[in-house]
């Protein structure tokens, strides 16, 4: 078990700074550090506090490093936009999971286009610490990016 080592690689994961996990889970700044490092011993209770502030269970911090976030090719992308264009458009296997993630980050765009968006596509923040663990930010910027462009076109 690599406790510091998976700590550092869950807070980077999730685009945390030192000092912002350390807020979220209400430690201090120091003794995070001195986690990450490993001169310090992690007790129960600041495991659940930095597992909670991590959006992951304490078994994973403790096991487990983050996945890849994955980056889809331009193809992809265009796939997966026009897939949350027409709610109807089938899309391959690896997409469908992404286009459940991304609907309630792009409802606002498609309810502005006069698109109507699923039944149970509401803006959830939620959502987000999902779709950070799923996608690198740069393919977010992409696909919200190419969503607003073909929906401003379908006017």
């Amino acid at each position: 078990m690599d406790f510091p080592a998976h700590l550092k690689s869950w807070r980077v994961a999730r685009g945390l700074s030192q000092a912002a996990l350390a807020e979220r889970a209400g430690i201090f700044r120091p003794n995070l550090i001195d986690l990450e490092s490993g001169k310090r011993d992690c007790t129960l209770k600041t495991l659940e506090r930095l597992a909670r502030a991590l959006d992951i269970s304490p078994g994973r911090l403790l096991d487990s490093f983050p996945e890849e976030p994955a980056h889809l090719n331009r193809h992809q992308v265009d796939a997966l936009s026009r897939g949350l264009l027409r709610p109807e458009t089938p899309l391959s296997p690896e997409l469908e999971p992404l286009r459940e993630l991304i609907e309630p980050l792009v409802f606002p765009i498609l309810r502005a286009a006069g698109i109507e968006a699923p039944k149970n596509a509401k803006p959830r923040k939620r959502n987000m610490p999902l779709l950070r663990g799923k996608l690198d930010q740069q393919t977010l910027d992409q696909i919200v990016r190419r969503v607003s462009k073909l929906a401003a076109a379908s006017l």
